[in-house]
Formats: structure tokens, sequence, C-alpha cells
């Protein structure tokens, strides 16, 4: 009979390497995709920008999100159905293709249908990658302790927004890169992140019902919580077409300041989110902070219309996505509360779903307004923040008026 190496060893190192294929090697190889993968999302509209074909940003971007719609739930199931380990490791073998395929950019533009094409796999490595990786290590984890072990997975997670574009900074000051030659940093988090995901514990599938599926989403607080997440989405799509434009054509950064920036955003991501696991633990439950996260991450966002000087925008955004940091904690054990861990790919797979599709039209509709030439510079980038911002408030105004609780 064959011995894996696992079960040579005596019970306590097994625990032991168990524990670092599920707290390190799970969140290492998202942390690591992200890396690669925000790289690539935030460096896109200004390399567009910059070969003539910003028009080209909302659509781009939006391929993302519409990928999602077509994958997400499939993956979601599947990941129940089958081992999300060995789905994690496709996701990133197809984001390495991506970033193979970048080595063969010159200082031209490639033709347009093989961008779509190849921004096709990054989209596709996303739904995989997401809708494997979470669910998997929602079914590792044990119940003790879950509030800090599911922060501690997202500010791991919240630091690889930031990573990659910092990276890709430090390239161009420092070595002088241009873009389409920054974007090959992809290459190795996505190598390395393979070699975590081949690492990583494994769950055992689940023979699943489509009708119990049914059932558990069919319900009120279910679908409350599903239309906050479409509402909230749309800053998600917006950001992607108009930060990096705002930061470089709006403040006048180079591509140094835009990564400082992006870096120094995911720094603040991670540590306010150990500070939200904190607070849940100790003071105050999922339901408010979850009102309280959207509340003032919809304020930050209006008041973008506002800024005049770069370091408004940074302490503007920097308020923003600190309350995104609460909302996306208590978001995420939400979830974990919702739904039975041994079958949470399918839900998980469905909010993915319904997160893209707000990104995607928040994307679409920013692309428009971005191109909108009735509109000055500064409003073109700042009113999809505002037009966001006040949906989510009217979403949260709903949502206490109904008197819903998760």
């Amino acid at each position: 009979m064959r011995v894996t190496p696992q079960e040579s060893l005596d019970p306590r190192a097994a625990a032991r390497l168990d524990r670092l294929r599920v707290y390190v090697g799970i969140p290492g190889a998202l942390l690591l995709f992200n890396s690669g993968f925000f790289l690539v999302r935030n460096l896109l509209p200004n390399y567009l920008r910059d070969m003539g074909l910003g028009h080209l940003a909302g659509p781009m971007q939006g391929l993302l999100p519409a990928t999602a719609l077509l994958l997400a739930v499939p993956m979601g199931l599947l990941s129940d159905r089958f081992s999300p380990r060995k789905l994690g490791i496709v996701g990133l073998a197809l984001f390495c293709l991506f970033a193979a395929l970048v080595y063969l950019v010159g200082d031209g533009p490639p033709p347009v249908a093989a961008m779509f094409a190849a921004y096709f796999l990054v989209g596709a490595s996303m739904v995989v990658v997401n809708n494997s990786l979470r669910p998997l290590y929602l079914k590792c984890i044990g119940h003790t302790g879950q509030g800090v072990k599911l922060a501690l997975f997202q500010a791991t997670v919240m630091i690889g927004f930031g990573l990659g574009p910092f990276l890709s900074g430090l390239a161009f000051r420092y070595l002088d890169w241009p873009i389409h030659v920054q974007f090959r940093l992809a290459l190795p988090f996505g190598l390395l992140g393979l070699a975590a995901a081949v690492a990583m514990k494994d769950a055992s599938p689940t023979p699943f019902s489509l009708a119990a599926y049914r059932r558990s989403i069919l319900r009120r607080p279910v679908l409350i919580y599903l239309a906050m997440v479409f509402l909230n989405a749309l800053h998600f799509g917006i950001e992607a077409v108009c930060v990096a434009p705002f930061v470089k054509a709006g403040l006048g950064l180079d591509d140094w300041g835009v990564g400082c920036y992006f870096g120094s955003i995911a720094l603040v991501l991670a540590l306010t989110a150990m500070g939200a696991a904190w607070l849940r633990e100790h003071a105050t439950n999922r339901h408010r902070m979850w009102i309280w996260g959207l509340t003032f991450s919809a304020l930050f966002n209006i008041s973008v219309a506002l800024v005049t000087e770069p370091w408004q925008f940074f302490a503007l955004r920097y308020g923003h996505v600190i309350a995104d940091a609460f909302m996306i904690v208590a978001g995420f054990q939400i979830i974990a509360a919702m739904f039975p861990r041994r079958r949470v790919g399918g839900p998980l797979g469905l909010v993915s779903l319904v997160q893209t599709l707000g990104i995607l039209v928040g994307s679409l509709v920013a692309g428009l307004i971005v191109d909108w030439q009735a509109l000055s510079p500064h409003w073109q980038l700042a009113l999809p923040f505002v037009l966001t911002g006040v949906l989510v408030l009217a979403g949260v105004g709903v949502q206490v008026a109904l008197r819903e609780r998760f």
C-alpha cells in the first residue's frame, strides 16, 4: 500500500503541516494570484490610453465581469462537486498562459481581437481561482476563532490588491520599464501562485442537490444581501476604469506614484481588516459592521467630486478603503453564516455572479461617462464615483427601512 509523505509523519507534525497547507497555502496562492491580476487590471487603462486606445478601457474591463457571468455559478457548483484544489490549479495555469503571451508584445499595441482574447484568459482565471480557493478555505477552517481566521484570510488576500501594482511602479522608477514591459511581472506571480496551489490542502467533494441550493438562496435575507452586493459592486467596476487614469492624468502622478498609491491602499486594507476582525469579535456584530461599512464607503465615493489636490484624493480614498475593509470582512462572515460549509461553493458562485454583474454595469457606465465630451476632464472621472455612492446610500436606506438583519 502506498504511503504518502504526510502519512509518514507523526500526528502532531501532520497536523502542523495541515495547518500550513490551509492557513498559508490557500491565502498565499490567492495573494500571489491577486498580485498578478491587479497588476494587469490596473495597468491596462493607462496602457490603452498611451496607445491611443483609451475608448477600449471600458469594454475590456467589462470583459472580466462578463466572463464571470458565464462561469461563476458553474465554477462554484464544481468546487462542491469536484476537487476545489485542482480547479484552483487550472485557474492559475490559465493566468500563467496569459502572462507568458505578454512576453510577445512589443512597443506597439497588439491587434484588438488578440487583446480581447488574451484578456478573456485573465477573466476566466479570475473566476476559476476565486470560486475554488475561497470555498476551499471556508471548508477547511474550523468553527473555533472563525472571525479571526476569516479576517486573516481577507487581510492576506487584500495585500495582493496592491503588491503587483506597487512592484510595477518600482520597475518604472528604478528600471525605467515602459508599461508593456511592466506587464511581464505577472508571470512570476502566476508561477509562484501555481506552486502554492499545488501545496494546498484539498477538501472532499460533496454530492449536491440543486433543490437544496435553491432553498438556501430563495430566502429574504439572502435576496436582500445579493441586492446590496450588486449595488456595492458598481463602484468596483468604476474603480477599474477610473482610478488609475484619475491618479495619473487627473493628479499628474507618474507610474511610480500610481504604484505607490495602489500599494499603500492594499496595506491600509489589510491592516484595517485585522482591526475589523478584533472589533467583530469583541464589540459589534456583522450586520452593524456591514451597514456602516457600506455607508461610509459610499460617502467617500461621493466626496471624490470635491477633489482639487492630490492629498485630498488620497485622504478620501484611504477613508473609502477603510470602510471597504469593514464591509468586506463583514460580507465574508455573512456568507459563512448563511450557508452550509460543505456546499458553500454554489452560493459563493452566485454571490460572485451578482457582484461581477455589478462590476460589468459599473465599468461600462464609467467607460461611457469617461468618453462624454460635454463633461470636463475632472467630472469625466469623478461623476461615476458620485453616482455609485448615491445608489449604495439608497440601498442602505431601503435595507434599514426593511429592518433586515444578517
